[in-house]
């Protein structure tokens, strides 16, 4: 069953959501870099998602608007997402990695997707039509007063393509209720708590990194260490060190992961890895739980739904495959 908050879902909004986080745990970390010594607690979330609510509207952008998201850091791009979310924009995450177009390819990207801005950590590129909002000229403030204006859970959300694995690539456009709906499911179907805290080495602008990591834990008032991809050098010392209990990965991962490099030893905290995005073989999930004694999950989602569809659950009978 759908948790109270969620019930009540169509009389408040994603930011009332956010700053009721910031009141029950307050500095507790939301958000832990693997790289860096950056720590973003829930009270810092609402308040950098006050203080880019108030950025967003003296830009003249309003709940509706569509912006795109164009973030290397992982945990900038965590912030920015859940901020726009809360100030009721739609979101649509651009790959990262790779090199920005000309202004004028980036224009007709921008257009397809019906940007009225961009979100960045780099410079834009000259004779840009488009409005550039770049992170590292908006420090947030220590406090914020909330707005005046409260944009409504049912406005704005995530505006993503398809994969094409079952046909042509599609625009989606998933509204924040879905979201956060999805995301509590995922979050009470593993069992997260306030004691668990993942790690998530995937791409935050697929549907995956989005839902199951970033707002799943948001949800369960835990705690998710970011990495900007996946490192095997030192990965189970890393786990050990930043006190994980569950990993996000896909099948190459866990195909990397089955053998142990030297002496290395397994944290026995770490209680489930969930495998999703692609199929995992039979063979290698039996050898990965033989070796590392961690139970895995596997799930099957699409962008479409907003990510899980169905999953193997924690215990009890498991369907392989």
């Amino acid at each position: 069953m759908p948790s109270e908050s969620l019930c009540r879902a169509g009389e408040r909004s994603f930011l009332e959501l956010v700053s009721e986080r910031a009141e029950t745990l307050d500095d507790a970390p939301w958000l832990l870099s693997a790289r860096t010594e950056q720590r973003v607690s829930f009270r810092e979330l609402r308040d950098r998602s006050l203080a880019w609510q108030e950025v967003f509207s003296s830009e003249g952008l309003v709940s509706g608007d569509r912006v795109g998201l164009l973030v290397s850091d992982p945990v900038a791009f965590a912030i920015c997402f859940v901020s726009a979310l809360a100030s009721g924009l739609w979101v649509a995450p651009l790959d990262p990695t790779t090199e920005i177009p000309n202004a004028r390819t980036l224009d007709e990207r921008i257009a397809r997707l019906g940007l009225h801005a961009i979100i960045s950590d780099r410079d834009a590129p000259s004779s840009l039509d488009t409005k550039w909002l770049d992170v590292r000229e908006f420090p947030p403030r220590e406090s914020v007063s909330p707005s005046a204006v409260v944009s409504p859970l049912t406005r704005g959300g995530v505006i993503l393509t398809t994969s094409g694995t079952t046909g042509t690539p599609k625009i989606m456009a998933l509204p924040t209720a879905q979201l956060v709906y999805t995301a509590d499911l995922v979050a009470r179907h593993n069992e997260l708590t306030s004691s668990d805290r993942g790690f998530n080495p995937l791409p935050l602008w697929h549907v995956n990194a989005e839902v199951v990591a970033l707002l799943a834990t948001f949800m369960a008032g835990s705690s998710l260490v970011l990495d900007d991809r996946f490192h095997r050098t030192g990965f189970w010392s890393l786990m050990d060190r930043l006190e994980v209990t569950w990993i996000n990965a896909v099948p190459a991962i866990i195909s990397r992961l089955v053998s142990r490099h030297g002496d290395e030893a397994v944290p026995a905290r770490v209680r489930f890895i969930r495998s999703a995005s692609a199929p995992l073989s039979g063979p290698l999930l039996e050898t990965f739980e033989t070796n590392t004694n961690i139970v895995v999950i596997e799930s099957y989602g699409m962008t479409e739904a907003a990510s899980q569809i169905c999953a193997n659950p924690l215990r009890g009978p498991r369907k392989m495959g």
